[in-house]
């Protein structure tokens, strides 16, 4: 079983609670499609964790701005803040961690051509793939990246799509969801058969929320996080 998680958004309480669940459902691997930092409060400690767990991950918008200094003028006021925040609070190693991260990748995993990017193949910190998209445009990114299976992330909205060309899937955000459901949102995709299941799970929440006020984070933020918008 492949896992898949994106947008940890230095939620340590939402990744925490996602690796326990695909633990206990048995994924083999897991591979993260960036964000790994931005909005929350625990940056360091999610950094670390990807690290323990050496899962593979490619580089999201908020990990290049956090590590970098550049591009914040690209985010919102309250993304700046907390972008500014983050850069302060993460340690040299993570920095360096972030600053090294790939744009993209392709792995042989299981038996499965996988494509790994944060935005799109086009545009790999940037580019939102909405679950509107055009069949032709999937179908565009399956072939640039020579994959049966493409993973992206950034909207924070989940979906899977299933064409003739490959499989799809933005597995949501596991810190910071905005499809209207507070909980943290992965994927497992089988490999045989390819079929891929979206699975969201309940976490402490509101040590997440408080850790942020602590920080003295943005209150919108704080509230967004709350509603899962």
């Amino acid at each position: 079983m492949i896992g898949l998680i994106a947008d940890i958004h230095g939620n340590i309480e939402a990744l925490q609670a996602v690796i326990e669940d695909m633990v206990e459902r048995k994924v083999d691997e897991i591979y993260c499609l960036g964000d790994i930092v931005g909005y929350g409060a625990s940056p360091n400690e999610c950094c670390d964790t990807i690290k323990r767990m050496d899962i593979h991950c490619v580089m999201g918008d908020h990990d290049y701005a956090a590590a970098t200094g550049e591009l914040l003028t690209w985010f919102q006021p309250d993304a700046q803040k907390v972008l500014k925040w983050t850069s302060g609070v993460l340690d040299r190693k993570n920095k360096l961690f972030l600053s090294v991260l790939p744009r993209k990748l392709t792995l042989d995993v299981e038996g499965v051509r996988l494509g790994l990017v944060h935005g799109s193949p086009w545009d790999e910190l940037f580019e939102y793939v909405r679950p509107t998209v055009k069949e032709s445009v999937l179908k565009k990114f399956l072939k640039e990246m020579d994959c049966q299976v493409l993973a992206l992330g950034h909207t924070h909205v989940p979906f899977a799509k299933e064409l003739n060309e490959g499989l799809v899937v933005n597995p949501g955000s596991v810190g910071q969801p905005r499809d209207g459901i507070a909980w943290a949102s992965y994927a497992i995709i089988d490999p045989f058969g390819l079929n891929v299941k979206i699975i969201r799970k309940k976490y402490d929440l509101q040590s997440a929320v408080k850790k942020m006020q602590l920080a003295g984070l943005p209150e919108l933020l704080v509230e967004r996080l709350k509603e899962g918008i």
